[in-house]
């Protein structure tokens, strides 16, 4: 009876680690469920490139899913619950207070431009002002035009 680590995973328990993975399990906790330690498992990831690059996308894959929930949460606005332990007449209680945090535009703004770029890209954002070299205006009524009127397509600047 060999005795000792053991040295190899089995690719029924490849597939059990990478849907642990997906489930957004630490290396320590799936270690623990196939009941190797977490040293055994890292040379078996380190020693198995399919494998480890299989069980890496998991967990990028459930990262991914996670950020984006939240990011998405967040820039629609959300509820919070809170606990808080305040002292009433000399007694501790704990209360529930929920609060609502608003819509969070740079939140939306990141959600939009990375869920659909060409309609949201950053450069389609920017304003793009022209100023012509032409007669009509001195440059400090082109100046004020454009201070005043920032979304001016096209502006006569006279002789610059």
């Amino acid at each position: 009876m060999k005795t000792g680590r053991p040295n190899s995973i089995s690719k029924s328990m490849e597939t059990i680690c990478i849907n642990l993975a997906r489930e957004g399990k630490l290396d320590v906790e799936v270690a623990k469920i196939l009941n190797v330690s977490v040293s055994t498992f890292h040379v078996y990831k380190n020693n198995n490139k399919e494998f480890y690059d299989s069980y890496k996308r998991a967990k990028a894959d459930f990262d991914d899913s996670v950020v984006e929930q939240a990011l998405l949460k967040r820039a629609l606005g959300m509820v919070v619950t809170e606990v808080q332990t305040r002292t009433v007449d000399g007694k501790q209680t704990k209360m529930v207070i929920e609060k609502e945090l608003p819509p969070d535009a740079t939140s939306l703004a990141l959600w939009l431009r990375n869920r659909n770029p060409s309609a949201w890209n950053k450069e389609r954002q920017n304003i793009n002002i022209e100023v012509e070299s032409q007669r009509g205006l001195t440059m400090e009524e082109c100046l004020e035009i454009i201070k005043n009127d920032p979304f001016a397509k096209k502006v006569d600047c006279g002789d610059v």
